[in-house]
């Protein structure tokens, strides 16, 4: 039998749950002012009309404060930091 694993945001991590930070997820905030992490490789495509809207690929549609070249500047900057680039 396979050891029980936590499972959180998207990876193991030997029972112990991810932060956002170990995953390597970007932060956005919601036009609430709540602030939430997404896995910036699950993005389908980003629009403005006129509010940034994300859509993921399993369907879920995030509408964010920042603009699309904020968006994307930030999975740079991530990019930047996993890969060194």
């Amino acid at each position: 039998f396979a050891k029980q694993m936590t499972y959180d945001f998207g990876n193991f991590k030997g029972g112990t749950p991810l932060t956002p930070t170990e995953v390597k997820m970007i932060k956005l905030t919601k036009l609430n002012n709540e602030e939430f992490y997404i896995n910036p490789y699950q993005i389908e495509k980003i629009e403005c009309h006129p509010d940034t809207t994300i859509t993921m690929m399993n369907g879920h549609v995030y509408v964010v404060k920042e603009s699309i070249e904020e968006v994307k500047k930030k999975v740079v900057e991530l990019n930047k930091e996993i890969f060194g680039k």
